[in-house]
């Protein structure tokens, strides 16, 4: 008999069903995936892993033998505040994921570096105006999370000149990446930041942690991209930072409700870059085979992959 894994997401119709169609053909004959309706109440009952996509809290509840999620995406921070302890949460590792945050990263690293911003704007006002460019080696670039996304971000930009540091919670050691830690390490990046790339996962201690005192120690010019969570950074007082021309520009992916409401005033604001949270997408063949794995090495050996989350860090 194979191994029944309910599928529960909030995407659309036509996005489910195309990972659906990934999913089996990664699973292979041995596990029966279905979405949550495809299911008797009774065979909920017992079902004791889910695949997840933006779930409903409320189809979770429906499954009172679950052990184990994997998600989809690399942001678990609502499935951690809105499951109970004892259930085990596995965050998406793929390296492709990884590649592709890099080269966002980097992408829009030189979109601030070469002033894109300021000649879009100059066009809109039709302004002929050249801008000085440094050298890459003369800009430093801070990225607050030194996980796998940050640790791959921060080597792609050391390979293209930039000179960068990197902040995380805990002591680690990198090759070639300066590395800092604890509320000091945050301050003294912070202050030599020309562009700050946030990268790290939203829980109770990051929760506006880049808030009016922080965005002062930033230097005066200075730029910030946000691919993390938009509750990371104080809106309020970026706004407030933007308007008083301290910080020059911020490119933002992410927000608290998405899609962006029309009527959303950050749309307007000149030194704001709005992305449609398209910084690193999963794809559906990578992910799929990296999902069907875990799974698999979890019906063996009842092991839960790499990227489970430590609850009481909160990632």
């Amino acid at each position: 008999m194979s191994i029944r894994i309910v599928f529960i997401h909030g995407l659309p119709e036509n996005q489910a069903t195309e990972w659906v169609v990934f999913l089996r053909r990664s699973l292979g004959n041995s596990y029966d995936l279905r979405t949550a309706d495809q299911f008797t109440a009774s065979e909920l009952k017992v079902i004791e892993i889910a695949i997840v996509a933006n779930p409903s809290p409320a189809e979770l509840a429906k499954l009172p033998a679950l052990l184990w999620v994997q998600s989809l995406w690399a942001g678990v921070d609502k499935l951690i505040e809105k499951t109970p302890e004892n259930l085990k949460i596995s965050r998406l590792v793929d390296p492709e994921l990884e590649r592709t945050m890099a080269e966002a990263v980097l992408t829009w690293t030189l979109y601030l570096h070469r002033k894109m911003h300021l000649y879009r704007n100059q066009q809109v006002n039709k302004i002929w105006e050249q801008h000085e460019l440094l050298p890459p080696s003369q800009v430093n670039v801070g990225i607050l999370g030194m996980g796998r996304l940050g640790q791959a971000a921060a080597q792609r930009l050391s390979d293209n000149g930039f000179c960068v540091s990197g902040f995380r919670r805990n002591k680690n050691s990198y090759n070639s990446i300066k590395v800092l830690y604890g509320e000091s390490g945050l301050e003294e990046l912070l202050k030599h930041s020309q562009i700050l790339i946030i990268l790290l996962p939203l829980t109770s201690e990051t929760h506006h942690l880049i808030n009016k005192r922080k965005l002062s120690l930033m230097p005066k010019g200075a730029s910030i991209i946000n691919f993390a969570r938009s509750q990371i950074l104080d809106n309020r007082a970026l706004l407030e930072s933007l308007n008083n021309q301290a910080i020059e520009h911020v490119v933002l992916d992410v927000f608290e409700m998405e899609p962006l409401p029309v009527t959303d005033a950050l749309w307007e604001h000149p030194s704001i870059t709005i992305l449609p949270h398209i910084a690193a997408t999963t794809k559906k063949s990578s992910a799929s085979t990296i999902v069907a794995e875990n799974i698999r090495n979890f019906a063996e050996t009842g092991k839960f992959p790499d990227g489970t989350v430590r609850r009481p860090q909160g990632y």
